[in-house]
C-alpha cells in the first residue's frame, strides 16, 4: 500500500545511523510537510559522504499499486494546492491515460533541502521497460512540458551505443537552471567513445579509475548526463549492487576507491553498509553510490532507500 512520504521518512530516519545524518539534518527532515497524500512506495535519503552534513529527500510514486490513482484523485479534487509546484503539469500528464507519459512506470520526486525548508519538488520520469518509441515519446513530452529544446537531447540518445537503455529523464528547470538530465545504462567498453561522439566537454582522464573498476565487475554502467544546448561538463556514475556491502567484495573495492581519494569519510561508508545490512522484517532496503564529476572535481553521494 502506498504511504505518505512523511511516514516513509520517519521509518527510514528511525534506523539511519547518526553518521549519515546530523541532528540538524534530521531536524530539517522531520519538519518536512509535502502536502501530498499517501502515494509513495519508496523513500530515498541522499547523504553527502564527505564532511557536508546535508541530506536531501526523494520518494517514488508507482503506476501500479494505487499510487498514481491516488495522485490523480488528489489532482482532480484540487487537494494539492501548490504542493507540487513546477512539476504539477508533469504529474497531471502522467496521470492522463491519453498522454505519452502515461506509459512511464514511475515518478521519482526529489526535494533539495535548504536551511529552512525543502524547495519545490524536482521529478525524474522512469522509462525502464518501455519500447524505444515510447521512450522517445515520453522524453519529447517531458521536454515540451518544461519548454526545453529536444534536438540536443535527441542527439545524445541517438548516439548511445547498441545495447544501451535510457533509465530516467528529468527537466532541471525546477532546480532553477536550464537543461535536462538523462540517466542511461551503456556498455562500459563504449563509454569514452560515446562521450567523444556527443562532444562531452569534460576531461575523461579522471573517469578512468571508476570506469576501469566498475568495468571489471560488469559489462555496462549507469551514467547521468546534463544536456542544455549541448552536453554540460557534469557526469554522474551510479554504483549499485543488490547485495550486502558487508559481504560483497565489489562494494569493498568501491568504498576503498572513494575513501582513498578523500571523497568519503570511512564512518559514513560503514554506516551506509550497516543501514542495508540491518533491515527489520517487513521492510525492503536499498543503497547506492553516485560519483559526480563537475568542473574537474569529484563528489560522492550515498543513497539510503526504504520500501514498505
Amino acid at each position: 500500500m502506498p504511504c505518505t512520504l512523511e511516514r516513509l521518512l520517519a521509518l527510514a530516519l528511525g534506523d539511519l545511523p547518526e553518521a549519515l545524518a546530523s541532528a540538524e539534518a534530521r531536524e530539517r527532515l522531520e519538519r518536512v510537510r509535502t502536502g501530498l497524500p499517501a502515494v509513495f512506495s519508496w523513500v530515498g535519503l541522499e547523504c553527502r559522504l564527505d564532511a557536508d552534513p546535508r541530506v536531501d529527500l526523494a520518494g517514488s510514486i508507482d503506476a501500479r499499486g494505487g499510487g498514481r490513482d491516488a495522485l490523480a484523485r488528489a489532482l482532480e479534487g484540487g487537494a494539492l494546492d501548490e504542493s507540487l509546484g513546477p512539476i504539477e503539469p508533469l504529474a497531471r500528464a502522467w496521470c492522463a491515460a491519453d498522454d505519452p507519459l502515461h506509459d512511464a512506470p514511475q515518478l521519482w520526486v526529489e526535494l533539495d533541502m535548504d536551511a529552512e525548508a525543502p524547495r519545490f519538488p524536482f521529478a525524474f520520469v522512469t522509462l525502464l521497460g518501455l519500447s524505444p518509441g515510447a521512450v522517445d515519446a515520453a522524453i519529447s513530452r517531458t521536454l515540451e512540458l518544461f519548454g526545453e529544446r529536444s534536438d540536443p537531447v535527441a542527439r545524445c540518445v541517438s548516439a548511445l551505443p547498441a545495447g544501451s537503455v535510457v533509465h530516467h529523464v528529468a527537466a532541471l528547470s525546477p532546480r532553477g537552471r536550464p537543461g535536462v538530465r538523462l540517466v542511461v545504462r551503456a556498455p562500459t567498453s563504449g563509454l569514452f567513445e560515446y562521450l567523444r561522439r556527443i562532444d562531452w566537454p569534460g576531461d575523461p582522464a579522471p573517469l578512468t579509475p571508476y570506469v576501469d573498476l566498475l568495468g571489471s565487475f560488469s559489462s555496462d554502467m549507469v551514467v547521468d548526463l546534463d544536456v542544455v544546448d549541448a552536453p554540460a561538463d557534469y557526469l554522474g556514475i551510479e554504483i549499485h549492487y543488490r547485495s550486502n556491502p558487508l559481504r560483497d567484495p565489489r562494494w569493498g573495492r568501491v568504498f576503498e576507491l572513494v575513501e582513498s581519494a578523500g571523497l568519503a569519510e570511512p564512518a559514513k561508508l560503514i554506516a551506509l553498509a550497516r543501514y542495508l545490512g540491518e533491515a527489520p522484517p517487513g521492510q525492503t532496503r536499498d543503497i547506492h553510490l553516485k560519483a559526480c564529476f563537475r568542473e574537474g572535481a569529484w563528489r560522492v553521494k550515498g543513497y539510503a532507500g526504504l520500501r514498505r
